[in-house]
């Protein structure tokens, strides 16, 4: 039985849901958020990367939330060698991944 966590991912490109193990920690998330193996289509090489959320890892700000609709981030989730078991993440709730650039340079304006 596996112990994956199924969540939503949302990013200002993406919604989708993704499984994820409790003891990946933050950096490992942040680039398997980035990039993910393309394996479902034979003719594309198994090392054929893709990018997910279009946010470069060292960019992305990622909000733990209980739901799409509760905006007030539970978490986040940025201390990169954390493990995400130790932000209490369940099943199906949201990571919000933010470009961090972009964030920081809106909120200047």
């Amino acid at each position: 039985m596996s112990s994956a966590l199924k969540i939503f991912v949302v990013s200002p490109d993406i919604r989708a849901e993704r499984r994820i193990e409790p003891y990946w920690t933050v950096q490992l998330l942040k680039v398997r958020f980035c990039l993910l193996y393309e394996s479902a289509i034979d003719a594309i090489p198994k090392d054929k990367l893709e990018v997910i959320t279009g946010i470069p890892a060292q960019n992305q700000l990622i909000s733990l939330l209980e739901s799409e609709k509760v905006t007030a981030p539970l978490a986040q989730l940025t201390d990169n060698s954390r493990e995400l078991s130790q932000y209490g993440l369940r099943d199906w709730q949201v990571l919000k991944v933010s470009n961090y650039t972009i964030t920081v340079l809106n909120e200047a304006d």
